[in-house]
């Protein structure tokens, strides 16, 4: 069996924010399309990443942060970046082994496709559902 390569299972062309726009405008932007996880750009180059969880920190009322601080202050300047001919097996062991939620797909700097564990978890249910179909087993 030939282990595919990430380029082939990442979502293509993800969305993402420049590293100059507000925190505020990260988590509008997560919430409108219902993503955890938010590449940070620079022009086209490729600078960071955004979660969810970074975004809820920083807007804790209890920490007393800014309102309008810059993506750039809160998001995690160096993310694993994978390219698109990276094996599966190895991205998804490196996500378990650093307990990280996605790997950014990138060439030459430039953000092409995002993978994140929710897509591992999907591919796991379609396979095994798949083996089930195989065998005359039903849903």
């Amino acid at each position: 069996m030939k282990i595919p390569e990430i380029g082939f299972v990442m979502t293509a062309m993800p969305r993402s924010i420049d590293a100059g726009s507000t925190v505020s405008e990260a988590q509008s932007m997560m919430e409108r399309h219902g993503i955890r996880h938010l590449p940070v750009t620079n022009g086209e180059k490729l600078v960071g990443i955004v979660t969810d969880r970074d975004v809820k920190m920083t807007l804790d009322p209890l920490l007393h942060m800014p309102t309008l601080q810059m993506v750039r202050g809160m998001m995690t300047p160096e993310p694993y970046v994978v390219g698109p001919d990276e094996p599966l097996d190895s991205v998804l062991f490196t996500l378990a082994e650093r307990r990280i939620g996605c790997a950014l797909v990138a060439e030459g700097g430039k953000l092409t496709g995002i993978f994140t564990t929710t897509d591992a978890s999907r591919m796991l249910g379609e396979h095994f559902r798949a083996m089930r179909q195989q065998a005359g087993e039903d849903d």
